[in-house]
């Protein structure tokens, strides 16, 4: 039964909304940064990355997967942002705090890396998951997949991460 709430129409127009999607995005990035010099250049490599976007399966379902959830984010940014206009904080002040401090930075690269991690393993997460599985000396890349996804490998990656954090915050230096 149809309702309002039916978006089935859309499965039929994901691979064209990735696309557009893909276009739009890399081609503002690319215009404003400038990068091959001219807009026709600029509009060449962000159709190519489209359409490499719309045609490769895994990329196209893992950025179906997190797009919504970065419009989530943003709608999120923009609600809080109102809720501190409405109580009479300044633009310019909220512009401010944005550039000077980088806490909030750093909030919203773990949210955004999150994302992409969730999508990565929703898309990913089999193939990922048949690296690690098998006999070992059977095939090298069952090896590798051991040996980079290994608990005490991935254990002493986040000590030293977490460690050279705290040195850097220790000593003061930015």
């Amino acid at each position: 039964m149809a309702t309002l709430l039916d978006f089935t129409f859309f499965s039929f127009l994901k691979p064209f909304l990735i696309f557009v999607l893909v276009l739009i995005i890399l081609y503002a990035i690319l215009a404003k940064t400038n990068l091959f010099g001219s807009a026709a250049l600029n509009g060449i490599a962000a159709f190519v990355v489209a359409l490499l976007f719309m045609l490769v399966p895994g990329v196209s379902d893992l950025l179906s997967i997190a797009a919504p959830w970065y419009v989530v984010l943003m709608v999120v940014i923009v609600l809080i942002l109102l809720v501190f206009m409405s109580v009479g904080v300044g633009g310019e002040a909220i512009a401010g705090v944005f550039q000077q401090s980088w806490m909030i930075w750093l909030i919203v690269i773990i949210v955004v890396v999150g994302v992409f991690g969730y999508a990565a393993s929703k898309t990913l997460g089999g193939e990922v998951q048949g690296l690690t599985q098998g006999e070992e000396g059977q095939d090298v890349t069952t090896d590798i997949g051991k040996v980079l996804f290994s608990p005490k490998l991935l254990g002493a990656l986040f000590i030293l991460v977490v460690a050279a954090q705290a040195i850097r915050l220790i000593s003061g230096r930015k």
